[in-house]
């Protein structure tokens, strides 16, 4: 009976041990099927394991519908891009969004995450006059004396607990936010 090599301690080996039995000389084989017969063909072949979701089946032959062993070898993600790169056929997110949705639906998509906030506003999440409306809003419709009303606007308005507290420092200073026992005060939210 053959005994088959762990995959994670076939995994510590060096990226060119990983690739030393290619022979991207001979063609490709286009059998058909997807990557979980890849993995199969390439673990009987090398006398492994199936690796996991972070072990990859690469194409060192950059064709991904190739099922011939001597073009595959098993990598990580990282393993993934460098042969994407040395292919020519790597592509950044934003490029892909371009080739999906066009140069102007992506700008517009962009635009949009951007004036939500967060890490990819790069640092210019102002709020229009149009989105100030619209959390006067939701604050009138939210007790803020209660514990709990960020989560509560954070649903409402579809963004994160951070987020809130971010727009509520930035343009309602008055909101306090960290409010550590309920106040049991009937003051209504006079705030706005």
């Amino acid at each position: 009976m053959k005994t088959f090599i762990d995959i994670k301690e076939y995994m510590q080996s060096s990226r060119e041990q990983r690739r030393s039995h290619l022979v991207l000389e001979e063609p490709c084989i286009e059998i058909g099927g997807d990557s979980r017969i890849f993995r199969g063909l390439l673990a009987h072949f090398l006398g492994t394991t199936i690796g996991g979701r972070t072990c990859y089946v690469c194409h060192a032959c950059n064709n991904p519908r190739c099922s011939n062993p001597k073009h595959l070898y098993w990598g990580s993600p990282t393993d993934n891009v460098i042969d994407q790169k040395e292919s020519g056929t790597w592509k950044s997110g934003y490029t892909k969004m371009i080739e999906k949705h066009g140069t102007e639906l992506t700008k517009e998509i962009m635009r949009k995450r951007a004036s939500s906030g967060g890490k990819s506003g790069g640092g210019h999440n102002a709020l229009d006059d149009e989105a100030i409306i619209k959390w006067k809003v939701a604050l009138k419709d939210i007790n803020l004396l209660e514990l709990g009303f960020v989560g509560k606007l954070s649903k409402k308005m579809e963004c994160s607990h951070t987020h809130v507290r971010r727009i509520l420092k930035k343009y309602f200073p008055e909101v306090k936010t960290f409010q550590r026992k309920k106040n049991t005060s009937s003051e209504p939210n006079s705030i706005l």
